[in-house]
């Protein structure tokens, strides 16, 4: 079986995962957002998991904004978690 580069892990184990950082952007950026993650979804589908990062709005108001998505997208709300690093 072949291997990930630099990887003792046989490239078939490795598990992918695709993430987006997003915030308080124009209706153009959440357009860019769910274009992408259609895109990914039509290259990786069910066999990666995806995840998009929020700072400065709510998860409902991206999920709004962005519209439709396929499969399971997780939502996870990072501003807070930011602004803690950022003060340490």
């Amino acid at each position: 079986m072949p291997k990930g580069r630099g990887s003792s892990i046989p490239l078939l184990a490795m598990e992918i995962g695709i993430r987006w950082t997003v915030g308080d952007v124009s209706d153009c950026g959440f357009e860019a957002l769910r274009l992408s993650v259609w895109g990914c979804w039509g290259i990786f589908g069910a066999d990666a998991q995806y995840v998009v990062c929020l700072n400065s709005l709510s998860t409902e108001e991206a999920k709004n904004r962005t519209g439709i998505l396929p499969g399971p997208v997780r939502w996870l709300q990072t501003d807070q978690e930011l602004s803690s690093f950022l003060r340490s």
